[in-house]
């Protein structure tokens, strides 16, 4: 049999319990959230400045294949379009934006996209795929546990309002 004294009372439509109201700001999962999209950009810099100055990269720009010649562009772009997003993503994660969530999921499947293509372009000119192509598509993966993260926080919901 339930005591049903203890039971408490439901909620009046569009209020919360108080234990979700305390649940407001950038702390725990959403403070390291806040940490990575800092240094996302800074790292990303780093890896296009080591991408460009690198003796592949010299020679794709060099090459008269067309396609690589191409591709070396469009990776060298696709760098710099991902530190331009990580800016904006954070300007809105700590400007507390209500629609940083929905960009965010964007960004998740702009990774993996470019990661496919990444991989996809290096089997079509080598017939490998190499160890650090397989690496940085896993690491493209790893966005993509952020996004229950992202819909289900009942932190982020209360501290993304604006």
């Amino acid at each position: 049999m339930t005591d049903t004294a203890n039971l408490e009372p439901p909620f009046a439509p569009g209020t919360q319990p108080e234990k979700a109201k305390k649940l407001v700001g950038l702390y725990g999962w959403a403070a390291f959230l806040g940490f990575l999209l800092v240094t996302g950009p800074i790292r990303a810099l780093v890896e296009t400045a080591k991408l460009e100055g690198s003796d592949l990269f010299k020679a794709m720009l060099a090459s008269d294949v067309p396609a690589i010649h191409y591709y070396s562009v469009f990776l060298a772009a696709a760098n710099l379009v991902n530190v331009g997003l990580l800016v904006f993503l954070a300007v809105m994660f700590f400007k507390h934006k209500k629609t940083f969530t929905k960009w965010f999921i964007s960004y998740c499947l702009y990774c993996v996209a470019i990661g496919l293509v990444n991989v996809a372009w290096v089997y079509a000119v080598s017939g490998v795929i190499d160890d650090d192509t397989v690496a940085s598509l896993f690491g493209n993966f790893f966005f993509w546990l952020w996004i229950p993260y992202l819909l289900r926080s009942k932190r982020l919901a209360n501290t993304m309002v604006h």
